[in-house]
């Protein structure tokens, strides 16, 4: 999965506590996730997630505040990719500061 994305141009960034805790932009609903997860025992599969949404299998979920309990997270990644600073959104979301907007969060993550 890793290799595939690399190859068509993105940034992945492994996410580690520290980095995650020493970025100066905090992770957000518009920041692309890539993690595997445990879904089964010795079982895990991929999924994205992009604003509070799951992807997995061509199915998407409404993420809530407790879905990782049941199925842990064994990895982590920030997906960038060049393109996407040209589709900035124009407007503030509703409940977003000047602090963690989607403009501030569509540049280039935070170095590997």
């Amino acid at each position: 999965m890793r290799r595939f994305l690399k190859e068509h141009g993105f940034t992945i960034v492994p996410l580690t506590l520290c980095k995650v805790s020493m970025a100066k932009v905090r992770l957000g609903k518009w920041h692309v996730l890539l993690m595997s997860q445990l879904f089964k025992r010795n079982e895990a599969t991929w999924g994205l997630i992009f604003n509070s949404m799951y992807y997995h299998n061509f199915e998407i979920y409404h993420l809530e505040a407790l879905s990782f309990l049941n199925k842990p997270i064994l990895t982590a990644y920030l997906l960038w990719h060049p393109k996407w600073q040209a589709s900035l959104p124009t407007k503030q979301w509703p409940g977003e500061t000047t602090q963690n907007t989607a403009r501030a969060t569509y540049s280039k993550p935070f170095s590997s």
